[in-house]
């Protein structure tokens, strides 16, 4: 389980997280309206408060795309290291 969040959209109001990852699944919470900058509803209508809940929503989402790209990153590496391994394997017992 691991905890998503960031300061770009509100922060949680009460004992829960702005999104959580178990396994491949990502749970995320509601989003309210709020300015994370000034923790204020927007001025004006449905229109400008709609618009501030969409934007905080995917300020979440552009996190966790950027937690997935630094785990890709390291699975990555990781598979180059293990080919450097099977290919000095290779040669020690001279299959390459």
């Amino acid at each position: 389980m691991k905890t998503i969040s960031t300061t770009k959209a509100p922060a949680a109001i009460g004992p829960y997280s702005q999104a959580i990852k178990v396994g491949n699944l990502l749970y995320t919470s509601g989003q309210l309206p709020i300015d994370p900058a000034t923790g204020a509803f927007p001025e004006g209508g449905i229109k400008e408060r709609m618009h501030a809940a969409r934007t905080g929503y995917r300020q979440q989402q552009d996190q966790r795309m950027q937690s997935m790209q630094r785990e890709l990153e390291q699975l990555r590496h990781a598979l180059q290291q293990k080919d450097a391994e099977i290919q000095r394997l290779r040669e020690i017992i001279g299959l390459s």
